[in-house]
């Protein structure tokens, strides 16, 4: 019932860390992705499915219209698609670690695709499906060449991460400074 005196200590903010980073391409047209089986170390844990698929031949967008896995309610965070093909990004919490587990993305068409899955510790936890874990959110397009996105972020030492689609070229992308490359997937 009474501080405590001659104490000291320094607070640390808990930094953001990637547990699990799984890709899966499918070159073969499909109208699913599925990872391999993988499993988390941690409770608490934000899982994102980074998704980016091509355009069927009709020219009609593809979308995702679901992302199962693990158990877990898996909910849209942020979709593209306004030229031909999809880049979404999709997440889901984990309040238990998670064991032997796979994740499938539904596509709207049967085409090629790419997804990334990945899980991150020291989060913000509170939330419905790891809401509070995700701040801002962007898109960007450019016809023609590379697209281009701006994002002001909404707490500092906040984790910018992304997916895109290059529906008409396999590209190699190169990165700018201070950024990493996770994934790439050159159709």
């Amino acid at each position: 019932g009474a501080n405590v005196t001659a104490i000291n200590f320094t607070a640390q903010a808990a930094s953001i860390a990637v547990d699990v980073n799984v890709s899966k391409d499918q070159s073969t047209k499909s109208t699913t992705v599925a990872t391999a089986a993988f499993s988390t170390k941690s409770t608490n844990e934000l899982l994102l499915a980074f998704v980016a698929a091509t355009a069927s031949l009709s020219g009609t967008n593809t979308t995702v219209s679901s992302v199962t896995g693990g158990g877990l309610p898996w909910v849209l965070v942020r979709r593209t698609n306004i030229q031909r093909g999809t880049a979404e990004i999709w997440r889901t919490f984990a309040p238990a670690t998670l064991t032997n587990v796979t994740v499938s993305a539904t596509l709207s068409q049967n085409v090629t695709s790419s997804m990334t899955v990945m899980s991150f510790t020291g989060v913000n936890t509170t939330g419905i499906s790891g809401s509070g874990a995700i701040g801002a959110t962007g898109t960007g397009n450019a016809n023609p060449g590379a697209p281009t996105a701006s994002l002001v972020t909404t707490k500092a030492n906040s984790l910018v991460i992304g997916v895109g689609n290059d529906w008409d070229k396999a590209t190699a992308r190169t990165v700018g400074a201070n950024q990493t490359l996770v994934h790439q997937y050159l159709a």
